[in-house]
């Protein structure tokens, strides 16, 4: 099961807009997609905004 298992099956795109490098990665959980920006300046920088991506909002739809 797992990843194997997906319908549609799990897939990383790259965003190789200019701009893009301003932006944090994203994901469309309908479609199994994670989009990742090609132009952070170094691995270190896209780490940062993965976790950063990941982690934000970790609290999902709950009252303020």
């Amino acid at each position: 099961a797992g990843f194997a298992a997906l319908q549609p099956p799990f897939e990383i795109l790259l965003d190789a807009t200019p701009s893009a490098c301003a932006r944090l990665p994203t994901a469309h959980t309908c479609f199994n997609q994670i989009v990742l920006p090609m132009s952070y300046a170094s691995a270190a920088q896209l780490r940062e905004k993965l976790l950063l991506a990941v982690t934000e909002g970790g609290g999902g739809f709950t009252e303020m």
